[in-house]
């Protein structure tokens, strides 16, 4: 036997089966006998046991590592996964089916939302400059309270104020009744009226009707319609402002600081805030409200109806709407707790029908009384197919829809004042650029659109009861005090007001915006970042 032969002989070849009508051993081997075991078929999928590739596996460890296992021991994976490019196809086949005019829009949108995103940017300081107090809270304020706003929604009063007309001072103009006939097709240009100086709104501090009655106790608490309307409605407020409220020998006194309320914010309500190149100079908000003093100086003529007392303040004073030809009602609201609240309301003018179609009575009688306000389009971000131009030949309604929700505060504002001064009839003028990327070349009204006093504050959703509650909080509130100076200040970063008492000594600075300049970047950081610092600062004493 050869060597070869000698080696193939010491192998045994072991025992094996042969399945002649099907695969796989004919008997079970010992070894396996008595262990459990699962049928399956050779259609049944067979899935991986695990997949070491998973970084969420691997991050949980599971079927990798057991407990006793070192803990510092990590899985690498290079591996490059392939959602990415499924995605990318995704979108590839969305596009082809999309519109051209409509990507590029979206492109637009989407590159001024990366914008948004970049820390340093000017959008940055835009919003900064939202989010700052509208005064500097110094030190020696006091803090009183802080009221939230979901408990100021949840207030109600039993029964209204009724109220009752003291005075009509100053005098007033009659509507044109041909501007209720513009139409898209055939707008008119909006002139302009420098002349006229700009919109102001006296504080009940400087009024010289309410400095006189005053001192006979003709009520408990006086203020304007401006800052009454301001309270009312405060839930619906982003952005911050304050009321200054003075109690003394004479009542309570609610207004506002100079200057604060003289120009209207800007899609304040807004998911998508102006940014700082748009709003340069704070042009936007100059622009609605120029156009707000050009369309009701625009819309009236002559005759010119006076009042019975004259107006309260010096047509040669600055910073006084005397070229306006405004009535001033003053008028008395009856709060709880024999509480009387004499408001100074506004109206703009007044109505009446066609004198063709008049009867004689009628034209003895007084005209319907008005409020005239003016909303503006400017955004130049609007896709054409949305603009007002092409929405009002079908949609009516569209811009104040619209207006309803980038300035749902300023629109609400105008309905609880047309409210307070009790007029029968609102209008809006709906303004537009003549080119949407320019202020300069001038505007056009689109419309007029008319509302009842019922149906205006429907449309902006006044819950009367509601309001006059909250005035009703913060009355009894300041009654409880000691006499003094004390400040209502909405919070810019929370919806809340806080109530500070102020030192008589001391003088409330201007708007901390007004100079904003870029220095109170590390100021903001630091103040929206520390909410325990704040609170510690804002404490709450009940």
């Amino acid at each position: 036997m050869s060597a070869q032969q000698a080696s193939e002989s010491l192998y045994n070849c072991p025992a094996f089966s042969i399945n002649a009508h099907g695969w796989g051993p004919c008997q079970l081997p010992e070894q396996f006998e008595g262990l459990p075991f699962s049928l399956f078929s050779r259609d049944d999928n067979l899935g991986m046991i695990i997949d070491v590739t998973q970084s969420s596996v691997v991050s949980r460890g599971e079927g990798l590592l057991g407990d006793e296992e070192d803990s510092s021991f990590t899985v690498v994976d290079n591996t490059r996964s392939s959602g990415p490019h499924k995605t990318k196809l995704l979108h590839t086949k969305t596009a082809r089916y999309s519109n051209t005019n409509t990507n590029t829009w979206n492109q637009k949108d989407k590159t001024r939302s990366l914008q948004k995103k970049t820390p340093g940017v000017s959008q940055r300081r835009n919003y900064d400059i939202f989010h700052i107090p509208s005064v500097a809270i110094k030190s020696s304020w006091t803090s009183v309270c802080q009221i939230d706003f979901s408990d100021l929604a949840k207030l109600s009063t039993k029964t209204i104020p009724t109220a009752s007309t003291l005075a009509e001072c100053g005098s007033y103009e009659r509507y044109i009744n041909s501007y209720d006939r513009i139409s898209v097709q055939k707008p008119v240009v909006l002139n302009s009226y420098e002349e006229s100086g700009e919109l102001s709104f006296v504080s009940v501090e400087k009024d010289p009707f309410v400095e006189q009655v005053s001192s006979s106790n003709v009520a408990n608490v006086y203020t304007t319609d401006v800052a009454l309307a301001h309270l009312m409605v405060a839930t619906r407020s982003q952005l911050s402002w304050d009321l200054e409220v003075v109690k003394d020998s004479r009542g309570i006194f609610i207004s506002h600081r100079p200057g604060v309320f003289d120009q209207y914010t800007v899609n304040e309500t807004s998911v998508d805030m102006p940014t700082e190149e748009e709003n340069k100079d704070n042009c936007l908000r100059k622009e609605v409200t120029s156009i707000n003093r050009d369309f009701v100086k625009q819309v009236v003529g002559e005759p010119i109806k006076t009042c019975k007392f004259p107006s309260p303040f010096d047509p040669n004073a600055q910073n006084i709407p005397e070229k306006l030809h405004r009535m001033y009602r003053y008028r008395k609201f009856g709060l709880s707790d024999g509480l009387v609240m004499l408001v100074r309301t506004e109206v703009h003018g007044e109505q009446i029908r066609d004198e063709k179609k008049q009867t004689e009575k009628e034209k003895e009688e007084k005209g319907l009384l008005l409020q005239m306000y003016a909303i503006n389009e400017w955004c130049d971000r609007t896709p054409p197919a949305n603009r007002w131009r092409q929405k009002l030949i079908n949609l009516s309604g569209y811009p104040l829809t619209e207006d309803m929700k980038n300035n749902h505060f300023r629109l609400s504002k105008w309905g609880v004042q047309a409210m307070l001064a009790g007029v029968d009839v609102v209008k809006l003028g709906l303004v537009s650029r003549r080119i949407m990327k320019s202020i300069d070349l001038g505007h056009v009204i689109l419309g007029v659109q008319s509302f009842s006093l019922d149906v205006f504050t429907k449309q902006m959703m006044l819950n009367e009861k509601n309001m006059w509650a909250v005035v009703e909080h913060f009355v009894k509130l300041i009654s409880k005090q000691e006499d003094g100076h004390y400040v209502f200040l909405k919070d810019p970063m929370k919806g809340l007001i806080r109530v500070y008492r102020v030192p008589d000594e001391e003088v409330i600075e201007s708007d901390v915006s007004d100079s904003y300049s870029g220095e109170y970047d590390d100021e903001y950081d630091e103040y929206d970042d520390s909410e325990n610092e704040g609170d510690e600062e804002y404490s709450e004493e009940n």
